[in-house]
């Protein structure tokens, strides 16, 4: 399945996929109103920072999503999940290298990213494929979420 740009159509079926993904791990919630408004209109906020997120969709049905931003330091791979239903067959290696052939086309000279501690399948592909674990950062936010900082240079 190719990714294509996520439109602010897909945002109910970008959000129940983050929200499926979510209900793998204890204690994580999705608050689209407070903590993640850009879910709301993803296509619209994202471009407007200069990012991008891509999805794989059957219609309206979104299986998996990738996305880069851009950070002080370059650039930032976010939202990279992948449903219950897909995961296993390789999607996720598929969207990350997506993704970091997009960046070096943006001029990239690496990806960063922080990923929940609790999403243990995600931090083995990112190690799987060249990146290095760094400090962590704790979010205040109704998950209680500690992040892992990830970064790999190309």
């Amino acid at each position: 399945m190719r990714p294509r740009p996520v439109t602010d159509a897909d945002a109910p079926g970008l959000i129940a996929l983050i929200d499926r993904c979510f209900a793998d791990y204890p204690g994580c919630v999705l608050d689209t109103l407070v903590e993640e408004p850009a879910l709301q209109a993803p296509h619209t906020v994202y471009t407007a920072k200069g990012g991008q997120v891509w999805v794989v969709a059957n219609g309206h049905d979104i299986k998996a999503s990738v996305g880069l931003m851009p950070d002080g330091n370059g650039w930032q791979l976010i939202k990279l999940y992948v449903h219950p239903s897909a995961q296993g067959l390789g999607l996720g290696q598929h969207l990350l290298a997506f993704a970091e052939d997009e960046a070096r086309r943006r001029g990239a000279q690496g990806l960063s990213l922080w990923s929940d501690t609790r999403f243990v399948k995600a931090h083995a592909l990112y190690k799987k494929n060249g990146y290095c674990k760094g400090g962590t950062r704790a979010l205040h936010d109704l998950s209680a979420t500690t992040e892992f900082f990830f970064e790999k240079a190309f």
